[in-house]
């Protein structure tokens, strides 16, 4: 999927990039809440 690649992405630039645990953490838990949130709407509408 789209969202894996691009959380992926996210990931890897945090990793590569010299930054504190928290702001490497914050963009993968927002990954997770957004895809957490998609998966939501997504089966609510096909249900």
């Amino acid at each position: 999927m789209a969202l894996k690649r691009i959380t992926a992405i996210i990931i890897t630039i945090n990793l590569k990039e010299n930054k504190t645990i928290f702001d490497k953490i914050t963009p993968c838990l927002m990954a997770v809440l957004y895809a957490t949130i998609s998966q939501g709407i997504n089966s609510y509408l096909i249900s």
